[in-house]
């Protein structure tokens, strides 16, 4: 996917003015100059890109003047660079993708001065399926300079679609004949040197999931493995093969798909899905809990210690009762440890041990905790476990475990119903996972009425067996086979049925009630 380490840094070198009462040397504690950057990006169908960027130099001292200043815009090539100021251009240089420009003295005494820099990028641009991601870079403060504002305006052609999913929420869309304008008003935070922006609506996935069950038993027992689900207004499954065939299968109660086997004695069997996923939209279920069904999602359980004093603590020392507060508690709270996660069986704290090992946190501590939080609160709340995929070249670390099996959580909004959140990847990365959600979270499995059954798919495995059990391919566009999982699930049910049930199972599937 993001391909690119795109850094943006501004530095100043300044002229000391050297009055008769000599304070030529004297020490400044805060940044001398601060500035705001307008940035706008116009990005052609093949991804090549015109820059503008004003930058608003203030001075907050009398004691010196800039001589020079630098912008440092990552690792991708420019091309054509050009600096004005007030309609005339300036002397500049370009060295390793660091324009370093000159500032007259007439320019640099004066309290305000703007500056305008026009450059080229080749391609900055990413195709991930059918989606078109974009990497931008974010400048941050550095040395002598404070940058206290920067928008971003970004132009794109009108096929791509609208956002997707941003490092923060857009401010303001507008739509053109042939393009799209998004603007946004970047919040600095201590992660991000880059801005991530995904265009498109939808993404298709094509997958492959072994389940290896083990009977180690003198007696036949019968395992249950997760298929994978449809979630409502976020993930479609067909199902293009299950190989060998269940006894049977079930739905439960968190909408998890359940296919029965039978082992004998002392054996082993390897299951194996092929299928398509669709993620579309930005999830949110209004419908299909009842009030009665969401207090269950309020109760503690293994790892969710709702009722502890020591959670109900955090909520009242924190004073914090909301599920947006919760979550920037939590994705604040813990740190992210990648050493941990590539622990082989990683060891599950629970929320209360994660508080008291807030350095060692992986995406199940950032899941437990918000859960047992939230169902402090009142909040109805469970666990998603599942698939997050990305192709390796990301700038950041994304946080994952083998086989890219992550944890997330789904809390219920009044207004909204059921929605994704993900504090891990938010603390890990800084983007927003709370107001929005992105289109490479793959669900396997829920959890909610219990906190440890069924396993995800990638989860089956013999003990030490760390070979890959999931295997994911992007689509460049939708497939044109498989069956709906739904309707495969009543064909699998309907098979011991009379020619009557059959006729009443084919007439729901035509209706597509059920």
């Amino acid at each position: 996917m993001i391909k690119r380490t795109l850094v943006s840094r501004l530095f100043i070198t300044s002229a000391f003015v050297v009055y008769l009462f000599s304070i030529g040397t004297q020490h400044v504690s805060a940044a001398p100059y601060t500035d705001s950057i307008e940035s706008i990006y116009h990005v052609g169908l093949d991804g090549s890109t015109q820059v503008e960027q004003s930058i608003n130099f203030t001075r907050q001292t009398s004691e010196s003047y800039p001589e020079r200043f630098s912008v440092l815009v990552g690792d991708e090539k420019i091309y054509n660079v050009r600096v004005v100021s007030g309609g005339v251009s300036l002397e500049s240089t370009l060295l390793n993708n660091e324009i370093s420009v000159v500032i007259p003295q007439e320019l640099g005494v004066k309290q305000d001065f703007l500056i305008e820099l026009y450059y080229t990028y080749d391609d900055i641009v990413t195709v991930n399926g059918q989606l078109h991601e974009i990497s931008l870079p974010v400048f941050t403060s550095s040395g002598d300079i404070e940058v206290v504002n920067q928008d971003l305006s970004i132009v794109t052609p009108l096929e791509w679609g609208s956002v997707s999913f941003s490092s923060q929420i857009a401010a303001r869309t507008e739509y053109l004949e042939d393009s799209i304008i998004t603007n946004f008003s970047i919040v600095p935070t201590a992660h991000k040197s880059l801005f991530n922006i995904v265009f498109g609506s939808e993404q298709w996935f094509n997958i492959e999931a072994t389940y290896r069950l083990v009977n180690n038993q003198d007696v036949p027992v019968q395992q249950e493995i997760a298929l994978l689900p449809v979630v409502e207004n976020y993930q479609d499954v067909s199902i293009i093969s299950l190989e060998p065939k269940p006894e049977s299968v079930r739905i439960d109660q968190d909408s998890n798909i359940l296919a029965l086997y039978e082992l004998e004695p002392q054996s082993k069997q390897s299951i194996v899905f092929t299928g398509t996923v669709r993620l579309y939209s930005t999830h949110s279920t209004p419908t299909g809990s009842s009030l009665e069904d969401r207090l269950s999602y309020t109760i503690p359980d293994t790892y969710w210690e709702s009722n502890d004093p020591a959670i109900k603590d955090i909520l009242a020392t924190e004073n914090i009762d909301s599920a947006q507060q919760i979550f920037d508690y939590v994705s604040s709270h813990l740190t992210y440890s990648s050493d941990r996660a590539l622990t082989e069986d990683v060891y599950r704290f629970g929320a209360l041990e994660a508080l008291k090992h807030t350095n060692q946190a992986v995406c199940m501590e950032f899941t437990d905790l918000m859960i047992a939080l939230l169902r402090a609160a009142g909040i109805p709340a469970r666990e998603v476990n599942g698939y997050t995929h990305f192709s390796g070249n990301e700038v950041v670390n994304l946080p994952t475990i083998s086989d890219e099996l992550h944890a997330w959580v789904e809390y219920w909004d009044d207004q909204k119903g059921w929605v994704f959140a993900d504090p891990t990847w938010t603390s890990a990365t800084g983007s927003d996972y709370f107001s929005q959600f992105d289109l490479r979270h793959i669900v396997f499995v829920r959890h909610g009425i219990s906190s440890q059954y069924p396993l995800s798919a990638g989860a089956y495995r013999d003990k030490g067996d760390s070979t890959r059990h999931i295997v994911v391919n992007v689509l460049s566009q939708s497939p044109h086979e498989g069956t709906p999982i739904k309707d495969w699930v009543i064909d699998m049910n309907a098979r011991e049925l009379s020619l009557w049930e059959r006729f009443i199972v084919w007439l729901k599937k035509l209706l597509r009630f059920e």
